[in-house]
């Protein structure tokens, strides 16, 4: 009202204002095209580190700047990267976005991460999106090393006719367990065998993966065991002090698993169980995950017993119903 103010948040707020700044941008300067006033919208907003990653430009929208546009001959570099946190032994992407008001093409970016050079390309190749957009990407093997915790990635940029700018950003270096990938599963071995001293903390899921239970995979652990008797399998999770979900295939790949058993919370507590018919000799892959990413440490046990295997009843069509 004319006499009070209110405060509301979101979407519904932030457009009525942005568009409002983008009326008053064309009215000063009619001759933008839509691309251009988008570009300086963004280009002049001002930076928040809570919205990074949050919106388009991670600033805040300014009318001021983007009213007094005219580029200043400095560069602006801001840095971002394809995975936060980075993950320890997997390659990642390092963007640098190079502003002077609008994007700028034919800069020369350098940077390093924790002593390592980076190569930074606008050409469209991978890991680089779009050529000549004035976003110059890098590839980024992150070390394994466990104690790295965390990565100062630094960057310049360079412009005929322009004053260079520089940029830097701490990230994050999280490091996923040794069975994290199918190929790099755990073995377990014996009629009597251990879950217990591992964790899915900060584990991935890799491209290819099953659905574990109903959602798709996203922080999951791999075991494998060969079963030394005929019987029955009995695998349980109580212990563990996070929401798992676990799955048992066959199969020697990634994409050609099928799946024998799966389960979701029967072991109690949010934890998993699963009870299946084993053969001697072959091997089992298991999975461990967390419902909807969660993630802790694993507690649990394999037991095989010399049992008539479970026998399934052929379910009857409706009409033979009584």
């Amino acid at each position: 009202s004319d006499e009070s103010y209110a405060y509301y948040s979101g979407a519904s707020m932030a457009t009525p204002h942005v568009a409002g700044v983008m009326a008053l941008l064309l009215a000063h300067d009619s001759s933008l095209s839509a691309a251009q006033a988008k570009a300086r919208l963004l280009n002049t907003s001002v930076f928040l580190d809570s919205l990074r990653d949050r919106t388009v430009s991670g600033g805040l929208a300014n009318a001021g700047n983007a009213l007094d546009g005219n580029d200043d001959g400095s560069l602006e570099l801001t840095l971002t990267v394809s995975d936060d946190p980075l993950r320890g032994g997997r390659t990642s992407a390092v963007f640098a976005s190079v502003t002077d008001v609008t994007p700028v093409t034919g800069a020369t970016v350098t940077g390093s991460a924790g002593g390592t050079s980076l190569a930074f390309a606008d050409d469209g190749a991978a890991p680089d999106a779009t050529a000549d957009d004035g976003v110059y990407s890098a590839a980024l093997v992150v070390t394994d090393d466990s104690s790295v915790t965390e990565l100062v990635i630094t960057a310049e940029a360079s412009a005929a006719g322009k004053d260079s700018g520089s940029a830097s950003l701490t990230v994050a270096v999280v490091h996923p367990p040794a069975n994290d990938d199918f190929d790099e599963s755990a073995g377990l071995s014996g009629r009597r065998a251990s879950l217990s001293g591992f964790t899915n903390v900060a584990a991935t899921a890799e491209d290819g993966e099953p659905r574990h239970y109903w959602l798709k995979a996203q922080k999951s652990v791999w075991f494998t065991w060969t079963a030394p008797r005929s019987g029955r399998g009995d695998i349980t999770l109580r212990g563990s002090d996070f929401d798992t979900v676990m799955a048992v295939y066959r199969g020697s790949t990634l994409d050609g698993l099928r799946r024998v058993a799966r389960d979701d919370d029967s072991g109690g507590r949010l934890t998993s169980r699963v009870r299946f018919n084993v053969r001697r000799g072959r091997t089992y892959h298991i999975a461990v995950d967390g419902w909807r990413g969660a993630e802790g440490n694993i507690e649990g046990r394999l037991v095989v017993k010399k049992r008539k295997p479970f026998r399934r009843t052929p379910r009857r069509p409706w009409w033979q119903w009584r």
